[in-house]
């Protein structure tokens, strides 16, 4: 198998002076071949169980705040509240990664999650829903920032250490989201229903705070030393990376609208149970997963990420317009077509927000930013970052919209989203293929244990 090393750009060609440069993206890694396969299967399996902590609460948390005379914005509230933290905790993790401990931070931001889950599950016993809405709030953002540590931590070690496949690995770690978000809402159903809210909380959380232990083991160490050297404020400056940024966060968007409308949506309207609620969010969830490792292999052996997240934007605007369907549309409400649609969507969804971490590096090291692990924890962080925003996005703007105007409305205007996003890409592209004229030449060499992990 062959991976491919960016070797050199080329812009223009009205100028008689030699502007090729060139940048590998694949340097010696620091562990062997079995060391970072070790690492990498540890952490799909975190993020596995890490995503099944946040995705849990969907099927239920709606229902029992509202029990306790909430609605859709507070529910949408809380849920996006772990994003919102997130997005602010993020880029400061990765500035100060080096200085914390990739091991320690691995291991901390578990246990803090673990922590904060089951404090959640003991919520059960409020009734006031002012003060459920309150605590809940607090019980998210310790989950937020114990999880934002842990994941910032982890893309960073696994892009340092996996750079010549880093859509691959990306790509499982993503996999394993896509399980883990595929296996929280309809777990959390079923124990919802045999242990009432008290279950999937505290199952979760005492997982969490074993596998921290567990992880001691299992995670290589890692030395503290000075904060990074790496300048977010070089990376703002660059044009291209915010596109690719706003659209991976369409992407995202495109999901976290579902967690606090679509199960209230599928009762109202059809009638259905919470189990089989978190089987609708199965569908987009298995897709997601598969996508993820389907478009991590393709990046990496074609590359073209730009073009990926342009018709992974055109397939989830439409889905989005048929998934309610969209208000202006002359048919009313469908069950298959909505189950249809969130099984496409979870495809656009994988294909907007995969080739994000290859491409931001790409764009950091044309730009001239250092390509080692400065760069990568400073992209690790805009990765969980962008996440988490497009995830608040989704959720706040989602719950506001539905609490006025219902989940037709909202679904298709948080649709148009990817809309914006695929104008832009197609902007971009346009620009570079007709006015920069950059020519992006690859060369294959050939795997070995020092390059590859598969």
């Amino acid at each position: 198998m062959a991976v491919k090393e960016l070797m050199q750009i080329s812009e223009g060609e009205e100028s008689d002076i030699d502007t090729t440069e060139t940048f590998p993206l694949i340097q010696k890694p620091t562990l062997n071949r079995r060391r970072r396969l070790l690492l990498v299967t540890a952490t799909s399996l975190c993020n596995c169980i890490g995503y099944i902590s946040y995705t849990i609460l969907a099927p239920f948390y709606p229902l029992e705040a509202e029990k306790r005379g909430l609605g859709t914005t507070e529910t949408g509230i809380v849920i996006s509240i772990f994003a919102l933290v997130s997005v602010v905790f993020s880029p400061i993790y990765g500035k100060y990664l080096d200085f914390f401990g990739m091991k320690q931070a691995y291991i901390s931001g578990l246990f803090v999650c673990g922590m904060a889950n089951v404090c959640f599950a003991f919520l059960n016993y409020i009734d006031n829903g002012w003060v459920f809405f309150i605590l809940s709030i607090e019980a998210r953002i310790f989950q937020s920032l114990g999880i934002s540590l842990y994941f910032t931590a982890s893309y960073a070690a696994v892009i340092e250490e996996c750079k010549d496949n880093v859509n691959f690995v990306v790509g499982m770690l993503e996999f394993f989201i896509g399980i883990g978000a595929m296996i929280g809402p309809p777990v959390g159903g079923a124990i919802y229903e045999l242990l009432g809210f008290i279950g999937p909380f505290m199952l979760c959380g005492i997982s969490l705070i074993i596998i921290s232990f567990v992880a001691f083991f299992i995670v290589p160490a890692n030395k503290g030393g000075a904060p990074s050297s790496g300048k977010l404020s070089d990376a703002i400056k660059i044009p291209a990376l915010h596109i690719t940024v706003f659209t991976s966060l369409s992407a995202v968007a495109a999901t976290g609208i579902l967690i606090p409308t679509l199960s209230i949506f599928l009762e109202t309207a059809f009638g259905m149970s919470p189990f089989h609620i978190g089987l609708m969010f199965l569908a987009q969830n298995l897709t997601y997963g598969i996508g993820a490792f389907a478009v991590g292999r393709f990046c990496d052996k074609f590359g073209y990420t730009k073009q990926v997240l342009l018709v992974s934007m055109v397939i989830l605007f439409i889905g989005y317009q048929l998934m309610g369907p969209a208000s202006w549309l002359p048919f009313p409400s469908m069950l298959p077509l909505t189950g249809v649609c969130l099984f496409v969507t979870g495809f656009g969804i994988s294909g907007g927000f995969i080739p994000m971490a290859q491409d931001l590096i790409q764009e950091c090291v044309w730009a001239g930013m250092p390509n080692d692990s400065t760069t990568f924890s400073l992209v690790a962080g805009i990765f969980v970052a962008t996440f988490s925003l497009g995830e608040f996005v989704g959720s706040f703007l989602g719950g506001m919209l539905d609490d006025a105007w219902g989940f037709r409305t909202a679904s298709s205007v948080i649709g148009f989203l990817p809309f914006i996003s695929a104008t832009m890409l197609t902007s971009l592209l346009v620009y570079r293929h007709y006015f920069k004229h950059r020519t992006i030449k690859y060369q294959s060499i050939e795997a070995n244990d020092e390059t590859c992990i598969y």
